[in-house]
């Protein structure tokens, strides 16, 4: 039971990055990052920061979990920045 529950979580937390990633992409399209895309990418960044935080709480490791290797903010303001870069190169600032 315990692999199976490991298993689904990191589906789980793979389902959401591929989602956020998404988002962000969406949100690029949409021009300014401004609409639902945006806050789209937000709110998986802040579940997948919850999720990183109640492993470090109970001192699980992140990598059994899927959750090592990324960090969900720095990837949204990454994600931000190139959205303002893209703007203001193409002119809808």
């Amino acid at each position: 039971m315990k692999h199976d529950l490991q298993s689904y979580i990191r589906d789980v937390v793979h389902i959401l990055r591929s989602e956020a990633e998404e988002a962000r992409g969406s949100s690029r399209e949409e021009g300014t990052g401004t609409g639902f895309q945006a806050g789209r990418a937000l709110a998986y960044t802040e579940v997948l920061s919850w999720m990183q935080s109640q492993a470090d709480s109970f001192m699980i490791p992140r990598d059994l979990l899927g959750l090592s290797g990324f960090d969900p903010v720095a990837d949204l303001a990454a994600s931000a920045t190139r959205n303002r870069m893209w703007s203001i190169a193409s002119g809808s600032v």
